[in-house]
C-alpha cells in the first residue's frame, strides 16, 4: 500500500488480515481492547510513530478528550475517536469528533470502532 509523503510516495505494510483477527478476538471485549490491538496496530502499519501516541488527550478542547492524538509536528496532532465494535458511528459520534477538531483548530480526524474508519 502507497501513501502521499513529503518527497512522493511512502511503501508500508498494512496487514489488513491481522488487523481482522485482532478485530474478531477484541470485539465483545469493549473500547480499550478496539483501540489498543486494533487501532493503534492500524496507525502503526501506516507509518505512524507510536511514541507519539497520546492517550486520553485533552491539551486544546474545553471538553472531552481524544482517545488518541498523534503527534504529527510542534502543536499538530490527528485525533483518533476510537468506539466500542458495536457503535455504528451515527451522527453523535461525528459531531463530537468535529467538535475536538473545531475546538483545537484541526482539519484532520479519524472515528473508528476498529471495523469502519
Amino acid at each position: 500500500m502507497f501513501f502521499g509523503g513529503g518527497n512522493g510516495l511512502i511503501k508500508t505494510d498494512l496487514d489488513i488480515e491481522f488487523l481482522k483477527q485482532m478485530y474478531n478476538k477484541f470485539k465483545v471485549t469493549g473500547e480499550e481492547n478496539i483501540k489498543n490491538h486494533v487501532v493503534t496496530k492500524f496507525l502503526e502499519m501506516i507509518g505512524y510513530d507510536p511514541l507519539e501516541f497520546y492517550y486520553e488527550h485533552s491539551m486544546y478542547h474545553r471538553d472531552g478528550r481524544a482517545d488518541i492524538a498523534v503527534k504529527i509536528t510542534g502543536e499538530t496532532y490527528l485525533y483518533v475517536e476510537v468506539k466500542s465494535a458495536n457503535n455504528k458511528l451515527d451522527v453523535k459520534e461525528q459531531l463530537q469528533l468535529a467538535r475536538y477538531l473545531y475546538d483545537s483548530r484541526l482539519s484532520w480526524g479519524i472515528l473508528t470502532n476498529g471495523k469502519t474508519f
